[in-house]
């Protein structure tokens, strides 16, 4: 985010949290693979349902997209931003750096 410029420390929390579910998705990943990708598990009245697991990845991977589209870290998302070089300065702060700003007290 600090290389596009869109960073700003009050998305500290949102990045936390999106790391979070980073590592939370990451981890029931790994416990699905070791399941055999099973999707579909047995329920106490013969039928079958969607495996926890699967279920719990499926919202982590909601959540994951929603926060990614939030920070603006997809390509979709970017299309639509104005990123400012953070070493060009704007036509107003060009303007006001050379100005000489009395101090009234």
């Amino acid at each position: 985010m600090k290389k596009l410029g869109t960073y700003k420390e009050e998305y500290a929390l949102t990045v936390d949290l999106l790391a979070e579910l980073l590592e939370q998705y990451s981890y029931f990943m790994s416990k699905f693979k070791n399941s055999g990708y099973s999707v579909e598990t047995k329920c106490g009245s013969g039928g079958m349902k969607k495996s926890q697991i699967f279920s719990t990845l499926e919202s982590l991977r909601k959540d994951i997209i929603q926060l990614i589209d939030r920070l603006a870290l997809n390509p979709k998302i970017m299309e639509g931003i104005e990123v400012q070089d953070p070493k060009k300065k704007s036509k107003l702060e060009n303007a006001l750096s050379g100005a000489v700003i009395p101090f009234v007290g």
